[in-house]
């Protein structure tokens, strides 16, 4: 089944042969498209985006095509136009609002078409997203899933708590290098686990303890520019209340942290001990009670 590019395109691409891509607002006459892009999908793949290895049913696809009506979101499409004029849709990428201010991100790319067109893709959905004054993309992604995973870190992705370990939750700005944080419930408080993974296992006893948290795995897991090694500053150490540092090889970052903060976060560095009592001396640091043995 095939669709036509129109006036709504958003960026182009030329390709050999007279083929070119066109990324464009997607729409519910997109619905047949949508679902052949899908039943292109092998089982894996079927798995990697929907976790489940069965074709999305037609009211999801028709949902999805409608997400801007439905829910206020987004949906772009990507068209392989040839040089006749028809076009099939080669991948998809949209986002919903959620109640935390951020959106959910979900992307698809047909394996014939995968390399540049997925992260082409995902920067146009970004631009879209910081127009509509939405700071942050998240996605829940397969462990497994090594490309979006890579696609995502490459553009500083900080991860968040989910309670399944074989899927990672992922959070990527709009705007700049680096997320940044949601509203703190009363009472609560922003802990930054600076480590070697986009998960840590303290994650939820310390959630049990009053902290929201978020996973930093540094610069060279993330294969991102660090901004508080190159000179600036980071969002997610700026909002923070404590940061527990847990880079075992990188130093560089710890000096770049001291040096460009003053006052709160306060930092604690990760040692051989049970999470329950490093959650302590993290605590024991915000409260004043000693200065944590960091740096």
């Amino acid at each position: 089944m095939t669709t036509s590019a129109d006036d709504t395109a958003i960026r182009t691409a030329a390709l050999e042969n007279g083929r070119r891509l066109v990324i464009r607002v997607g729409t519910l006459d997109d619905v047949e498209g949508l679902d052949a892009l899908y039943h292109r999908l092998s089982i894996e793949d079927l798995q990697r985006r929907f976790f489940s290895g069965a074709f999305p049913p037609r009211a999801a696809v028709e949902a999805w095509a409608d997400v801007a009506d439905r829910k206020d979101g987004l949906l772009l499409v990507v068209d392989d136009v040839a040089a006749d004029g028809t076009s099939t849709i080669v991948a998809e990428a949209g986002f919903a609002p959620m109640s935390d201010g951020d959106a959910e991100l979900g992307i698809t790319v047909d394996r014939a078409s995968r390399g540049w067109l997925g992260p082409w893709l995902l920067d146009a959905l970004l631009e879209q997203a910081a127009a509509r004054g939405i700071p942050n993309l998240q996605a829940l992604t397969a462990t497994r899933n090594r490309q979006m995973r890579l696609m995502l870190c490459g553009r500083g992705a900080a991860g968040l708590p989910d309670d399944d370990w074989t899927s990672v939750r992922l959070t990527v700005s709009t705007t700049g290098s680096v997320p940044t944080w949601h509203a703190t419930s009363p009472g609560r408080k922003r802990l930054l686990v600076e480590t070697g993974s986009y998960q840590w296992t303290g994650t939820a006893e310390a959630n049990r303890r009053g902290f929201d948290v978020m996973v930093c795995a540094g610069p060279s897991a993330s294969r991102h520019d660090c901004p508080v090694v190159e000179g600036g500053h980071c969002p997610l150490v700026d909002g923070a209340d404590g940061v527990l540092f847990a880079l075992r090889e990188d130093d560089e970052v710890l000096s770049a942290h001291h040096e460009r903060t003053s006052g709160p976060p306060t930092f604690t560095r990760l040692e051989g001990e049970t999470i329950a009592e490093t959650l302590g001396r993290v605590q024991a640091g915000l409260d004043g009670d000693e200065e944590p043995p960091c740096g």
